[in-house]
């Protein structure tokens, strides 16, 4: 994130192209993923249980590192001055990034992966309870236009999750993918209004 934040920073013209980057690096990694496993019965961390817990850190790190700056962005733009909501954005970004660092080898380390389960758990939740408070407390009243557009797609993109989840049962690779995708596209689109 610290990389991205200074290249953004230091080569301001460059801003949009490494932000493209940023993002398709994000929705490739997915797609890779969904390849790789199997998309209703399980979820990006096997890739820890495989042994590959890079994998799993490198995908955590990317999308909530952008989901912090994008965000964080967002709220700037918008004029939103709640330092609860900047508090709690950098809260709920550094529990998912916590969370891959985390291993899931639930045989090994139980304590870790159940750590890791809650951390990942609380941190999305925690974001997604976040960014409908935004939308609710600031977009409806002071960017109508971007708020009744932006919301049909965010409560689509939270119902479809949801079902998936309670459809299947747990967390698997299609909810994390399709949340990651989609709050990606539409963290940036925001950003483009």
């Amino acid at each position: 994130l610290l990389f991205f934040l200074y290249l953004c920073q230091k080569y301001s013209f460059m801003k949009k192209y490494i932000e493209y980057s940023w993002m398709i690096a994000i929705i490739a990694f997915n797609l890779w993923a969904m390849l790789k496993l199997d998309l209703t019965h399980e979820n990006l961390s096997y890739f820890s249980v495989l042994h590959q817990h890079h994998i799993l850190f490198l995908w955590g790190t990317l999308t909530a590192s952008w989901f912090l700056y994008q965000t964080y962005k967002l709220f700037q733009l918008s004029s939103f001055s709640s330092k609860a909501a900047y508090s709690f954005l950098f809260i709920t970004t550094t529990m998912l990034i916590l969370s891959v660092l985390l291993p899931y080898q639930p045989e090994r380390y139980y304590v870790l992966s159940e750590l890791h389960i809650l951390l990942s758990f609380v941190g999305t939740l925690a974001y997604a309870m976040l960014m409908l408070y935004y939308h609710q407390q600031h977009l409806r009243f002071f960017y109508h236009q971007i708020y009744q557009k932006g919301f049909v797609f965010y409560l689509t993109l939270m119902i479809f999750d949801l079902l998936q989840y309670i459809t299947y049962g747990c967390v698997n690779t299609y909810m994390e993918c399709s949340f990651s995708i989609g709050m990606s596209i539409y963290l940036f689109l925001l950003n483009t209004a």
